[in-house]
Formats: C-alpha cells, structure tokens, sequence
C-alpha cells in the first residue's frame, strides 16, 4: 500500500498543514525520504504525534537537521523516542539538544549514548544531567568526557559519581576537578583514586582535600604523594594524616616537611617515624619538633639521631627528653651536645648517663654541668 507521502517532493512537504500531518499513520511516517524529512519545518515537526515520532528509523533520525531537534522536538517527543533513536543521532545534532530536552532523556537514554555522543554535550547540557544519570554513566563513557565537562559538574553530580568511575578518569580528567569539586569528593570517592592519580592531582587540589580526605588515604596513596604536594598541605591536613601513612613516607617526602608542619605533628605521628626517617630529617626540621615530640621519641629513634641534629636542638628539646633516652645516646651523640645543652640537663638526665657516656664528655662539657 503506498502512501500519500511518496507523491510529495521536498518542495511540497513544507504546504502539509497540523491536520494533515497529524493525520499520518505509520505507514505515512515510513516512506518520508532523507529529502522530505530534512523540508519539513520546525512548527511541523513539533506538531507529529508520539507514535509517529517514535516510529522513524535511524536513518530518517539522523536526517533531522539541527534546528528540527532543537527547536522543533517538544519534550514530549523526545520521552517518546527510543533509545536506539538517540544512538542514531549524530554528535551535532546531540549538542544541538536543549536543556529542556535533556532533562526528559531517561538515564536508559543516556547510557545509550555513544562515546562520541557524550563528549559532543555542551557543558549546559551536562549540567542538566541528573545525579542518577552520572552514577549511571558507563566507564567509556565517563572517560570520553571531556575536561570542560567535568569542569562543569554540580557538587551533587560529583557526589553522584561512583568510585569505579573515579578511578577510571585519566591526568587530564583528574586535574580538571576544581578546587570546590574536590573539597566535595566523599571519603569513599577519595580512597578510589589510583596512585598514579594521586600523584597527578594539582597542589591546589591536594590542599582542599578535607581532613577526612586526607585520613582516608590508604598507605600506597600517601606514598604516592608528590614533595611539592606534602609542602603544600595545611597543618590540619598533615594533622590528619594516619600513624601508618606517615611510616610509609619516603625521605624525600618526609623531608619535604614544612618546619610548621613539623611542629603541628601528632606524638602519635612523630612516634610513628621509622629510624631511617629520624635520621632523615633535617635539622631545621628536628629543631621545630614540639618538646612533647620530642618525649614521645622512642629510645630507637634517639639513637638514630644525626650529631648535626642533637648539637641544633634547644635547650628546652633537650631536657624533654626522657632518662632512659639519654642513656641510650651513643658516645659521638653525646659529645656533641653544646654545653649550653650540657648546662640545663635536668638532674634526673645527668644522673640517667651511664658512666662511658660521663668518661666521654669533653672537658668543656663536664664543666658546663650544673
């Protein structure tokens, strides 16, 4: 049976008046050429029924001009289109889609979405995205966004994102977050990030990670963290720091300390410090550790103290250490004490030296003791 359509040409198409076209039936709606598709104007396209519009084939979808789907589609059309229809569209005419439109596309609509289609969304377009839509997102298609786009997600949309999709985003992805973004990621979201990641992420992005960001860093990713990152951190994010992910610092990283952040460290983080690390540490940083710090230090971790690092130490991180520490300094260690450190070692500390760490004072030493 053929259809009125097939006597029209393109020229004619554009006369078809509302009741006409809404008089179509789907056999009418099959013979419409790439050509008379492409004539009909945007008042008519808006004026097919749901039925008819679902009913064209990928071919005849993806003929639509930019201006028909933009300007012609109503919402209610678009509900009513298959998925397989909008996987027809090119990447123009998707972007050619208003927000309005975007907002009725059913998350199966937009998981339909090829790669190119998706990286095609104009930054309005993803912003109209529902937080179900992005969690829904695949893998491919989360990588294809571009960096603009991911510039442009809501602090919901970003909440949204689930923590396979974290994790798959690439450098250039990563570093697109802003600022805001990140200080939005979840503690879950913050744990999926892969270590080359981690390492990849901007020293302003690393600094606005929470407190509960930066505790809920597992061993691998502190150790992944870059010096210039570390240096960068706030005292109450290097504070947040756990016990185990301070031991898993390296000695460029530990190094990379600020003095301020030396002396912002827990005595539960400076008594995680391995020995190697003691002996690491500078001197203008050992010199800043808080004399409860400095108390804290294990009898290991004394001895592993530089003769640089006991001679700059003051007077007031001398005398909070322990008697039992003193005695286990070693016999260079104790020598290069400054006298001045020598003269206000507590009672309790002069009696803790054994008596080779006494027979190996300097003569300008014992004079110096009180």
């Amino acid at each position: 049976m053929s259809s009125i359509i097939s006597g029209y040409t393109p020229a004619q198409i554009p006369t078809l008046t509302q009741k006409q076209i809404q008089s179509l039936t789907t056999t009418d709606m099959a013979a419409f050429n790439t050509a008379q598709i492409q004539a009909l104007t945007t008042t008519q396209i808006g004026e097919f029924d749901t039925v008819d519009i679902a009913y064209l084939n990928s071919t005849q979808v993806g003929a639509l001009t930019t201006a028909q789907i933009g300007y012609g589609l109503t919402t209610t059309q678009i509900q009513a289109m298959k998925t397989t229809q909008f996987a027809a569209m090119s990447t123009a005419q998707i972007s050619s889609l208003v927000t309005a439109q975007v907002t009725t596309l059913s998350t199966k609509d937009i998981v339909a979405l090829t790669t190119a289609e998706v990286a095609a969304l104009t930054t309005a377009q993803i912003g109209s995205l529902s937080n179900g839509d992005i969690k829904a997102l695949t893998t491919a298609q989360v990588q294809a966004l571009n960096t603009g786009q991911i510039a442009s997600l809501g602090t919901g949309q970003v909440v949204a994102l689930l923590n396979s999709q974290i994790s798959v985003l690439g450098t250039a992805q990563v570093q697109a977050f802003t600022t805001a973004q990140v200080a939005n990621m979840t503690t879950s979201q913050v744990t999926a990030l892969t270590t080359a990641q981690v390492t990849n992420l901007t020293t302003a992005q690393v600094t606005n990670l929470t407190t509960g960001g930066i505790t809920a860093l597992n061993t691998a990713q502190a150790q992944s963290l870059t010096t210039a990152q570390l240096s960068n951190m706030g005292t109450n994010q290097i504070t947040a720091l756990l016990p185990r992910d301070i031991t898993a610092l390296g000695t460029a990283q530990v190094q990379a300390l600020t003095t301020a952040q030396v002396s912002n460290l827990t005595t539960a983080q400076v008594a995680a410090l391995t020995t190697a690390q003691v002996n690491n540490l500078t001197t203008a940083q050992v010199s800043n550790l808080t004399t409860g710090a400095v108390a804290a230090l294990s009898t290991g971790q004394v001895q592993s103290l530089t003769t640089a690092q006991l001679s700059n130490m003051g007077t007031n991180q001398i005398t909070a250490m322990l008697p039992r520490d003193i005695t286990a300094l070693g016999t260079t260690q104790v020598q290069a004490l400054t006298t001045g450190q020598v003269s206000n070692l507590l009672t309790s500390q002069v009696t803790a030296l054994t008596t080779s760490q006494v027979n190996n004072l300097t003569t300008d030493q014992v004079s110096n003791l009180t």
